[in-house]
């Protein structure tokens, strides 16, 4: 039984399955026309579902419609609960580059690698799979020959486009049959009404007529050989003609085509009788377009096409096989682009104007031979479906359906992984929400009850009476011992800033304009960070850190941050710096808008915590060539435990440290959760100071004892230990400790009156309060989360020369000398007496600091990445050499 049941009523769900959403008008042309004919063969009882690299730009396209992003584990559940799978139309199946076939699940990029995932995985979950009006070639590598024999053999149905088509597949070993049929886009057709809209909201209806509309692109191993014939044909045209030309650029999804037309008619002797049409939202305006023109000369093979479904005279410009094979199907001139002449141009234009009827006439017939041998393609689909579920596939026992197994033995094993932790997210995600609508609901509950509007009532008196601001409010801080709040200068503002535009942010727009400023500079590598923390130097967090060293050695970073909410300020103050600013919700909704932009420069990708929203954006930087790197900065899953990390998915991690490049760790306990997570080879990157933290400013006049200890960062409860700190303040009373910090309280222990909370302090002033310290301590509880840590403070006592003493977690590498570990509160006392001793090894401690910077730290970042890079020879094939 189907995923949606049998019957004639019942749902079909049909996956479509292409190149789908990356802009290209002849491959959007393609699905508008199967899936209007789809609907028309199926009506109501059709569920279709679309898998799109851009499911924003496809229902742009093609309107309200289901979308899946092509990343792995999404595909294969869609296929799972689908009837029937469309594979195709369009050229899909060709060589890009040699592959090794257990690579094929493991982030292939495009080509035959990317494209047969589909029926593969249609086999392993025993969908129907049609190969559908594909043109296939060209195909030279004997491996991706026999892949595609194997992959085509299991299908249950075949049609192509062409017969050069049919006869590859034939020559790879295809035996099944095979239908040959015509191109989906054959079965459009122009609107009422749509011509003269489009031509006038593209400003083509004023222009002299007879006008021409080119298509053009650049070939494959991009030859230019065939421009200065190409304008000089076309100038030699509008002189004798008296007419115009408009260039339509076809792949929309990338600045290629807009500037290849840009640069042909800035070549032209008279500019100004082009226009080039930037932008061409659907299929249906393209076609309108070419059918308001009184001819047509098309490079691209949809160029063509959709010349000769809307009636306007075409010659073709054969660039490809798939090209000649049009133009011999539709009887229309075709010129070789390799061999073109300036006079073969002026020839083909001018016998197009001069005998326009006759030729409309032709195509007229062509079209509708065309037409009825596209609709095979639908027929042989709804064959299918209409098959009981048990007969759709071949017999297990077949040759064919054997070796495909084969195939997909390699990767079932990781799809299987993949899928259970893909389910048992899904169920801790749910947990989650049940535990969030309880808790949410014990809160409704207590602000009804007496005791919470008591409460309310008291907080709201108290607001009212001890404002904050105050006079009245500074008393009652002093009265109740508590400290005083941050200067308003040292408090990040929530409301605006400055450098923030007010209204909806167009964050794709500002990353464009990023993107252009930065092509007309010299070429510098690009970096993205995706932090769980904002960009601000008071914090000093390890990715605001290296973004921060990364720009002044003149790398523009993309900074991926963390926001609670859409309405939280984000700010973009940096720009002079090459520091763009992003929140990640923007870019987990739209990968692409980061990851498909910066083409041409050396791309990489840090993730600093393996937030389960990265899930599209790591598919995505994979996909698109970018060096991936998941640095590993806590023991996540026990962060999970203890309450702070309550989005942790411990299936997520696994993929990310498994599907990354580059994995670092800041400890050796964690360089070993990585490895056993599944990463390769994962390298220590600890973490580093900025040594100017240690100047001191404004010597500050605190509380001295006998011996002045003292602390600066978070104090929650999950992991600073209140009670060693208490113990040991009531051991020694005529010591003093000094709290910095903010996030947590004691929680019920009880302080000493030598221990002095001083709440949050901006980072620029800690070192005028260490500057009264004896010892630095990081009093962290026993726990495997606290083990794994490398504490950035711990860096920064040593930079400010302080002896330093931990529980909980350990020393950093080749710091044994100066970091003493204590294992209980009599250990950590001694250590702190004994500490307290040492300040004439001061000068020791910051040298060790100055070896341990953030620049250093970087690089051994840099280092690791590039030496992925260089060990990957089909990266370096694909996208080049980073430089």
């Amino acid at each position: 039984m189907s995923a949606n049941g049998e019957g004639a009523g019942a749902k079909k769900r049909v996956l479509f399955s292409g190149y789908f959403g990356a802009g290209n008008l002849g491959d959007e042309a393609i699905l508008s026309a199967t899936l209007a004919r789809f609907h028309a063969q199926f009506g109501d009882t059709l569920d279709p579902i679309v898998e799109s690299r851009d499911p924003v730009a496809t229902r742009r396209s093609q309107g309200a419609i289901t979308t899946v992003r092509p990343e792995l584990l999404l595909l294969s559940e869609a296929i799972r609960s689908s009837d029937l799978v469309v594979w195709g139309g369009g050229g899909l199946l060709q060589d890009i580059w040699h592959f090794p076939v257990e690579d094929l699940f493991r982030n292939p990029r495009a080509g035959i690698p990317w494209y047969v995932r589909v029926p593969l995985l249609s086999a392993f979950w025993g969908v129907p799979c049609i190969l559908y009006a594909q043109g296939i070639g060209p195909v030279e590598h004997a491996e991706s020959r026999r892949l595609i024999a194997v992959v085509a053999n299991s299908l249950p149905a075949i049609t192509v486009r062409d017969e050069p088509s049919a006869a590859l597949l034939r020559e790879c070993g295809v035996t099944a049959p095979i239908t040959v049929t015509a191109d989906p886009a054959f079965a459009l057709r122009i609107e009422a009404g749509q011509i003269p809209a489009q031509m006038r909201a593209h400003g083509l209806d004023s222009l002299p007529r007879p006008l021409a509309a080119l298509v053009p692109r650049l070939p494959p191993g991009e030859e230019t050989d065939w421009i200065e014939p190409y304008v000089r044909g076309v100038d030699r045209w509008l002189e004798a003609s008296g007419g115009s030309v408009a260039f339509l650029p076809f792949d929309q999804g990338r600045a290629r085509d807009v500037g290849i037309c840009d640069g042909l008619r800035r070549r032209m002797a008279r500019p100004d009788r082009a226009v080039v049409v930037e932008r061409i939202e659907k299929p249906a305006g393209a076609l309108a377009l070419l059918g308001g023109c009184d001819l047509v000369l098309a490079t691209r093979l949809h160029g063509v096409i959709l010349a000769a479904v809307a009636g306007t005279p075409v010659a073709a410009l054969d660039y490809d096989p798939k090209v000649a094979a049009a133009a011999a199907d539709l009887d229309v001139p075709v010129l070789p682009l390799h061999s073109i002449r300036e006079q073969s141009i002026f020839e083909a234009m001018s016998a197009l104007a001069a005998e326009p009827e006759r030729r409309r006439e032709a195509l007229a017939g062509r079209i509708e031979y065309l037409r009825s041998r596209e609709e095979w393609n639908v027929r042989r689909a709804a064959a299918l479906l209409a098959r009981p579920a048990s007969s759709r596939s071949p017999d297990d026992s077949s040759r064919e359906l054997q070796e495909a197994k084969d195939f997909l033995s390699i990767a079932s094993r990781q799809l299987a992984v993949a899928s259970r932790e893909l389910s048992e997210s899904r169920a801790r995600e749910a947990d989650v929400a049940v535990e969030l609508a309880r808790v949410s609901e014990e809160f409704e509950r207590w602000k009804s009850s007496r005791t919470g509007r008591i409460q309310q009532a008291t907080w709201d008196l108290s607001a009212r009476l001890l404002p904050e601001g105050s006079r009245r409010r500074q008393i009652y801080r002093r009265l109740r011992g508590l400290p005083e709040p941050l200067p308003p200068s040292e408090i990040p503002a929530r409301d605006s800033s400055p450098s923030e535009p007010p209204g909806p942010r167009d964050f794709p727009g500002e990353l464009a304009a990023f993107e252009e400023r930065l092509l007309h500079a010299p070429k510098v590598p690009v970096v993205a960070i995706f932090s769980a923390t904002r960009l601000r130097e008071d914090e000093g967090q390890r990715p605001t850190q290296f973004a921060l060293e990364l720009a002044r050695r003149g790398t523009a970073v993309v900074f991926v941050f963390w926001r609670w909410s859409a309405d939280e300020p984000s700010p973009q103050d940096r720009l002079e710096s090459r520091i763009f600013q992003v929140p990640i919700d923007v870019v987990a909704s739209d990968p692409d808008i980061l990851f498909r932009r910066f083409r041409g420069f050396p791309r990489r990708v840090v993730f600093e915590f393996p937030h389960p929203s990265f899930l599209e954006p790591l598919a995505a930087a994979n996909a698109e060539g970018w060096t991936t790197v998941y640095d590993v900065l806590d023991d996540w899953e026990d962060f999970h435990r203890v309450g702070q990390a309550a989005w942790y998915r411990e299936g997520f991690e696994r993929h990310l440290a498994g599907t990354s490049g580059v994995v670092t760790a800041v400890h050796p306990l964690l360089v070993e959760r990585a490895a056993a997570l599944g990463a390769r080879a994962p390298i220590l990157v600890p973490n580093g100071v900025r040594t100017e933290i240690a100047a001191v400013g404004t010597r500050r006049r605190l509380r001295r004892g006998r011996v002045t200890v003292g602390y600066f960062g978070y104090l929650a409860g999950a992991w600073f230990d209140w009670e060693i700190v208490a113990a040991a303040a009531r051991a020694r009373p005529r010591w003093v400790f000094h709290l910095i910090g903010y996030g947590g309280s004691a929680e019920g222990v009880e302080l000493p009156e030598n221990v002095v909370l001083h709440g949050r302090v901006a980072q620029s002033e800690l070192a005028s309060y260490a500057a009264c310290w004896d010892v630095g301590i990081v009093p962290f509880k026993e726990s495997r989360l606290a083990a794994g840590a490398d504490p950035i403070k711990t860096y920064e006592y040593l930079a400010m020369g302080l002896p330093v003493v931990v529980t909980g977690v350990f020393p950093p590498r080749g710091a044994e000398a100066h970091v003493t570990r204590a294992g209980s509160a009599d250990e950590f006392v001694a250590a702190i007496e004994k500490g307290g001793r040492t300040r004439r090894r001061r000068a020791d401690r910051r040298d060790f600091a100055k070896g341990c910077t953030w620049a250093r730290r970087l690089d051994a970042l840099l280092d690791a990445a590039g030496g992925f890079e260089r060990e990957d020879p089909e990266r370096r094939a694909l996208f080049g050499a980073p430089e």
